[in-house]
């Protein structure tokens, strides 16, 4: 059942009726214009009828209000964004990050993003960027993370009374470690283990930090001492912008110096920042196997609506940038197997939409893995959209009954492929991106060593 479906259902069981309508449609058949709920709207009814709930109860998390009055995490924009075309190049000029209007770059972490919530008549709690399924509210961490005791004084006698920062949770360890009881964690990367922490119960989850504790990377900050930091709308919608992140940058050295002496220690951390010599930190994080870098406009407020509006932008490794760094090859080619219709009502209706890539899987001695019926393994790759119209055009046909078909002689054709990196669920590419075709190359020639792949998942 798709969400909005599940919503739906939900305040029909809940007898909510005072749902807002935020989406204009028009009926086909009557020409007549109408509203519906949208999935936020639906959302916001489920969250007003549990708000009401848990307050009656007294049992509502004293900072849930806060989380949603966030509304959601900023978020980075991916580098091969068209909006971007006219700044690429701007992005790695070196800049003064005191006076000058530029772009910041920050190690790219692969953590679980968390908000860190602090109250001297609180204590801590810390919140997922995800809502809960069942009161779409905020999920809360706070009874899952072991932190150290700290000394809240020292953040008091500074005139800290309140924050909320913006972090990334991973391992303090860079090995998975077993518990004290001698029992392995089965975590292929370190995302693996921070999510098996927090997706435990909490009994289970603390005996994991026993011998695999976590660690706050910390880049920056929401609110202090009561005072919003964030971009809001006017009572007309208008966006008004909050401190640029290099004033609130400022206010996140403060919070992190205080929390390092007031007991957290290295358990909270700054990512590594740089605004200059900008591609030789690049080149060094990806080198030591590191996922990228985001670059943020020193100039840009903290924009909480869940929107990528190319203000933080992700410059990730490519697999091919993995591959030379591991010295396993320069390009990933890999050839044609399928394809994908395009969507009904969009400009790719009618046509092909996506070309779907496979390779061949070897063993490490380059010999094809077989299936159970002896036949060399054909590993679904990537699915890539991202095409030019007149490649469409010429590669689409229709069937006998009338239906987008792939041209024939387009299947087995060889490509050079990119991609971010390789999901671990179904190990294919993630952000695939078509480089042109390789007339020379057959498809038996596309092959790529398991163990390489398994090595290339971040």
């Amino acid at each position: 059942m798709a969400r909005k479906d599940e919503l739906i259902k939900q305040c029909e069981d809940l007898n909510i009726t005072n749902i807002k309508k935020s989406r204009r449609r028009k009926n086909k058949d009557t020409g007549e214009y109408y509203f519906e709920p949208t999935i936020e709207d639906l959302e916001e009814a489920v969250q007003n009828y549990y708000l009401a709930k848990y307050e009656r109860e007294g049992t509502l998390n004293p900072f849930v209000k806060d989380i949603l009055h966030i509304s959601g995490p900023m978020l980075a924009l991916q580098s091969k964004d068209k909006k971007l075309d006219n700044i690429r190049d701007k992005l790695w000029e070196d800049c003064d990050f005191n006076t000058e209007h530029g772009w910041i770059f920050q190690e790219k972490i692969d953590g679980c993003r968390c908000l860190v919530c602090w109250d001297r008549n609180k204590g801590f709690d810390f919140f997922s960027r995800n809502k809960s399924i069942t009161d779409s509210l905020p999920i809360s961490y706070g009874t899952k993370i072991l932190v150290p005791q700290i000394i809240p004084e020292i953040l008091t006698n500074a005139s800290i009374n309140n924050f909320i920062i913006d972090t990334e949770i991973v391992p303090y360890y860079n090995v998975v470690n077993p518990m004290k009881d001698g029992t392995e964690l089965v975590a292929e990367t370190q995302q693996n283990l921070t999510t098996s922490i927090l997706g435990s119960l909490d009994d289970l989850s603390h005996k994991m930090q026993e011998t695999n504790p976590l660690k706050f990377m910390i880049f920056d900050i929401l609110k202090l001492n009561n005072n919003w930091l964030i971009n809001k709308l006017d009572d007309n919608g208008k966006e008004i912008v909050g401190p640029v992140f290099r004033e609130r940058y400022k206010k996140v050295l403060e919070i992190y110096k205080l929390l390092s002496f007031a007991g957290f220690k290295d358990r909270i951390q700054l990512i590594s920042s740089t605004c200059i010599n900008k591609h030789a930190f690049y080149d060094q994080i990806i080198n030591e196997g590191g996922e990228g870098v985001v670059t943020k406009d020193l100039d840009s407020g903290y924009e909480p609506w869940s929107k990528r509006r190319g203000e933080w932008i992700k410059l990730k490794r490519t697999v091919s940038q993995s591959l030379l760094a591991e010295k396993l090859g320069d390009t990933v080619d890999a050839f044609v197997t399928g394809f994908k219709e395009g969507n009904p009502g969009t400009a790719n209706e009618g046509l092909v939409g996506a070309l779907e890539f496979s390779i061949y899987l070897t063993d490490d001695e380059n010999n094809y893995l077989l299936d159970d019926t002896g036949n060399p393994i054909i590993h679904h790759i990537a699915t890539i959209s991202g095409m030019t119209d007149e490649l469409r055009k010429m590669i689409s046909i229709k069937d006998e009954n009338g239906n987008v078909a792939l041209l024939p002689r387009v299947y087995g054709c060889v490509a050079e492929i990119d991609g971010q990196d390789i999901s671990s669920k179904n190990q294919r590419f993630a952000h695939a991106i078509f480089k042109g075709w390789r007339p020379d190359r057959a498809a038996d020639s596309c092959k790529i060593r398991k163990s390489t792949l398994d090595n290339l998942i971040l």
